[in-house]
């Protein structure tokens, strides 16, 4: 149990606190922005690179953005979430590299704890699956700088949608500790 926590910790999912055990951890405004700092660079560079990338890397495009609309269908915002996750993971698959992947399995958790300050998450994941549907389109068509911006304006949109969330919930617990004070 102890490693098991530890290693969430290591990963930014947890926060040790001395003579308190852990905690579930909470992730600040300049948390997200080294994240989708990082994203960018590696998830851009794969799409730039996509040409030399296999048919099942490509076909994993393909496949996770289309998993993304039958979920929507289905009303299944969790999954719809977890399907747009495996379609960033498959955009990183494209650099063919174990360590990018690895990378990007710690910053998909990372996201998940970050995605939980959004208040209405359904709202929040449609938005992103007609727009992983265009990018795995211009990938898949070879129109790589193209699906590049593409994808560098949906990542700063994210961005500052989890930002103003985090902003958001901060206030809230801020206003909530003012009343009970």
């Amino acid at each position: 149990m102890r490693e098991a926590l530890r290693l969430l910790a290591a990963e930014g999912l947890a926060t040790s606190v001395r003579n308190a055990g852990y905690s579930v951890g909470v992730l600040t405004a300049d948390d997200i922005r080294d994240i989708y700092s990082s994203r960018r660079v590696i998830e851009s560079g794969a799409v730039l690179r996509s040409a030399s990338a296999s048919d099942a890397r490509l076909a994993a495009i393909d496949d996770a953005a289309a998993a993304a609309e039958r979920f929507v269908h289905d009303g299944d915002w969790a999954k719809v979430g977890t399907a747009s996750l495996e379609f960033h993971r498959a955009i990183v698959a494209l650099a063919g590299s174990s360590r990018l992947d690895s990378f990007f399995s710690t910053t998909a958790a990372q996201l998940r704890l970050a995605f939980a300050v959004i208040p209405d998450e359904s709202a929040f994941q449609v938005q992103w699956v007609g727009r992983d549907g265009q990018i795995a389109d211009l990938i898949l068509s070879g129109a790589r700088e193209q699906a590049a911006r593409l994808l560098d304006d949906y990542l700063t949109d994210s961005e500052t949608q989890i930002i103003d969330g985090i902003r958001a919930a901060e206030r809230a617990r801020a206003h909530r500790y003012e009343r009970t004070a």
